[in-house]
């Protein structure tokens, strides 16, 4: 899943560890969440105990709410959501 927010950002889930922002001309605009622990990359079996606030396991879907908060959903068998709030510039 992606999702192409007003100002023209795309966001894709990377299914590894992160998510990635692209602009129009596909440029990383920043990279979310990138999991330092290369054990928990791509891994759906890591226990909720074990995660660190702010880092990915596997995302698989990601979208921006009206506020233009980021949330981010990980294919794990007791599912995990993230709210990253947008803070402004």
């Amino acid at each position: 899943m992606s999702d192409l927010s007003p100002k023209g950002l795309l966001l894709i889930p990377d299914l590894r560890d992160r998510a990635t922002i692209l602009d129009r001309d596909n440029q990383v605009v920043a990279h979310l969440g990138d999991n330092p622990n290369a054990a928990q990359r791509g891994n759906n079996r890591v226990l909720a105990v074990d995660f660190t606030p702010g880092h990915f396991c596997c995302p698989h879907g990601a979208t921006w709410d009206h506020e233009g908060n980021t949330h981010v959903t990980e294919r794990l068998p007791y599912g995990r959501v993230t709210k990253l709030r947008h803070v402004g510039r």
